[in-house]
């Protein structure tokens, strides 16, 4: 059971989301790889440090500290050190790689993978 006091200072310590613009238009194609890597990393880096900057001038007693980001948009690493904050990137590729990893010798046991590793008939099978 929480009390009061335990709501009101998880309410505080709560994390807040905020969108940036990514820079394309309404009717941009935001399937077209090029164009949007280009846009989020010179339109959206700005508006990011903004919203950093707003955000440490608002409290000066709780200012970021860490910015998580994902190692593909690398340039939001880059804001994190203009900013002052520590960058930390993380590879969301690495969770299904590992995931993959460890369901080898299952896979091998039911014969879609033989010993070394190697695809076998293709099966339906699906690890569970």
């Amino acid at each position: 059971m929480l009390s009061d006091q335990d709501t009101k200072d998880k309410e505080e310590d709560s994390m807040v989301l905020s969108s940036i613009p990514d820079g394309l238009a309404p009717d941009d194609d935001r399937n077209d790889a090029f164009k949007l890597i280009e846009s989020l990393r010179s339109t959206m880096a700005a508006s990011l440090t903004d919203l950093i900057h707003k955000i440490n001038c608002s409290n000066s007693d709780e200012k970021v500290s860490y910015i998580l980001a994902d190692i593909t948009v690398g340039w939001v690493l880059e804001v994190a050190e203009r900013v002052g904050a520590e960058p930390v990137g993380f590879s969301p590729a690495a969770a299904a790689s590992l995931a993959v990893t460890l369901h080898i010798p299952k896979l091998i046991e039911r014969g879609n993978l033989d010993g070394d590793a190697n695809k076998l008939e293709r099966r339906p099978n699906f690890c569970t």
